[in-house]
């Protein structure tokens, strides 16, 4: 019964962290995957009962898991491309275009700004500093307009 309790509190604390963190966009459909979740673990006792096996869910498909992970990181760096051009734009007054390169380690995780090319008219030193001591980014190429 003790492990039943546990399950169902780290699922539910799971969950909203889960719904907490998630995009806006994405909640309704991490939602429902998290109320299948917590019906599973509410569910297992009673399929212990009956001796119903409920099939593990695993992921089968490296290429997928590649796919997302690759969508993932082209994500984040148009995202940071767009945060460095409105940074730019409100601290320097300067219009920017910039093109992000992020870093993965040895599990295919984000783990860093690799590279950083700026694009755009009036670009200062002080833009360039302010990128580096941002974004950890040593590599920071201008491209004048």
């Amino acid at each position: 019964m003790k492990e039943y309790i546990i399950s169902i509190s780290v699922a539910t604390i799971t969950a909203s962290l889960a719904d907490i963190i998630a995009p806006e966009n994405w909640r309704k459909y991490i939602r429902i995957m998290l109320g299948f979740l917590i019906l599973s673990v509410l569910i297992s006792p009673i399929a212990k009962l009956k001796n119903i096996e409920i099939p593990q869910i695993e992921p089968t498909n490296s290429e997928s898991e590649t796919t997302l992970n690759n969508t993932i990181q082209k994500e984040f760096e148009k995202n940071i491309a767009e945060d460095i051009k409105t940074r730019v734009k409100d601290e320097f007054g300067a219009d920017i275009t910039a093109t992000v390169y992020v870093t993965l380690n040895e599990k295919e995780k984000i783990s860093g700004v690799n590279k950083i090319t700026i694009s755009g008219k009036r670009i200062s030193e002080n833009i360039v500093n302010r990128l580096k001591e941002v974004y950890g980014c040593e590599d920071i190429q201008i491209k004048h307009k």
